[in-house]
């Protein structure tokens, strides 16, 4: 027998301490599916929530991952900084795990029916690409698709790139959100400083042109420790492929979001336990003598 089949060894005790000493730090850490923090946005009528990140955290991975795990629900996006195909792109590349580009060699049948299973979803996806949008433009957009094909959730991609972002314009976010009953979502980027202490919860006012805090309903940090060379806490818990989001206001404020990425494609998952602690799936607990 291999010794992959076997699995590892390890003692139960040991396991117990180490659990122990898990739960104890994460104590104030949520590992839910991408599913039902989704659920949770869109339950959000009239809020604003900010999302935000140093660049290259995964924004705009974590809003197509909660779009991919929730079909259902119509959304609409303001993509300020990729066109809709880029955007598309990326969403098939999250969405579909094995996805590869038919080969060009294949019969040209093949390779349309392939197209067509793709982006034969079923779902509700609404994309504005303009690259400057005025709150004038933003309201309008909004109303209209309300009148037409009502969405629940409204994802602004990134917040610095609106004409509009001043600090004026959360107020008037916060206005549309209660007449238009949705949840609107910031991805916004946040201070350079913050990079100064990666590990540590930065404080609302981090957010560029976002300091109003009274007009911002719920706001996370996003942070993912390994894009900072951080694959280990110092109890030698796993930290690679792993995304962070602290709760700074809000229902979750003090709270940790955590969720798993796949690397291959970018998308989130539930995180798991036994995969953070290092834990072998396949170990042998020995329980002693």
């Amino acid at each position: 027998m291999k010794e992959s089949e076997i699995g590892s060894v390890i003692s139960f005790t040991d396991f117990a301490n180490h659990y122990n000493g898990f739960i104890s730090d994460y104590q104030d850490s949520l590992f839910p599916e991408p599913a039902e923090f989704m659920e949770y946005l869109c339950n959000c009528n009239g809020k604003v929530v900010v999302i935000g990140s140093r660049p290259g955290q995964g924004k705009t991975s974590l809003m197509l991952s909660l779009i991919k795990v929730y079909p259902q629900l119509p959304v609409l996006i303001f993509s300020l900084e990729m066109s809709s195909t880029q955007l598309i792109r990326r969403f098939l590349k999250v969405t579909y795990e094995t996805y590869e580009s038919p080969l060009l060699n294949q019969p040209i049948e093949y390779r349309v029916q392939n197209y067509r299973n793709m982006l034969d979803t079923g779902r509700n996806i609404f994309i504005c690409d303009k690259s400057k949008v005025s709150f004038e433009t933003f309201f309008s957009i909004v109303e209209r698709q309300q009148c037409e094909k009502p969405v629940k959730v409204v994802f602004i991609d990134f917040y610095q790139l609106l004409d509009d972002a001043k600090p004026d314009f959360l107020s008037e976010l916060k206005e549309c959100a209660e007449l238009f009953d949705v949840t609107i979502v910031i991805l916004s980027q946040m201070k350079r400083e913050i990079e100064e202490h990666p590990l540590e919860t930065p404080a609302i006012d981090s957010f560029p042109h976002l300091n109003d805090p009274d007009y911002i309903d719920e706001a996370y940090y996003l942070f993912r420790p390994d894009r900072y060379k951080i694959i280990q806490d110092d109890k030698g818990n796993c930290l690679e492929n792993l995304v962070m989001i602290s709760g700074l206001k809000g229902k979750f404020k003090e709270n940790r979001l955590i969720f798993q990425i796949n690397k291959e494609n970018g998308a989130f998952s539930q995180a798991e336990v036994l995969n953070i602690m290092n834990i072998p799936r396949n170990f042998t607990a020995s329980y002693g003598p």
